[in-house]
């Protein structure tokens, strides 16, 4: 089950990668207008909305296994797994101008 969620999760991150590069390529075009951008900044929209379906879909799996207790620890740790998988979640961001 790991397996198979890391797999669909890198998949989509790849293809995230790739719509985002899209995506800011329409900025070279002299002729790009809002429409394009829209058009494009959806598209990026819904490869995240289904990156973030394959993860509650995982941890609705992964808390079917769990026995009556097991589910109210699992359910403490939600939100705490959520915080963990945020994008950029301050590790990555460039530095001020100047340094």
């Amino acid at each position: 089950m790991i397996e198979d969620h890391r797999k669909l999760v890198r998949d989509l991150k790849k293809r995230i990668g790739e719509e985002r590069n899209v995506l800011y390529d329409l900025l070279k075009e002299p002729s790009q207008n809002d429409s394009a951008l829209l058009a494009g900044a959806n598209q990026f929209s819904l490869l995240m909305r289904d990156k973030e379906l394959v993860h509650l879909r995982h941890f609705k799996q992964l808390r079917n296994l769990c026995d009556n207790n097991q589910k109210i620890k699992f359910d403490a740790l939600l939100h705490q797994l959520s915080k963990i998988m945020l994008p950029n979640s301050g590790k990555d961001r460039m530095p001020p101008p100047g340094r």
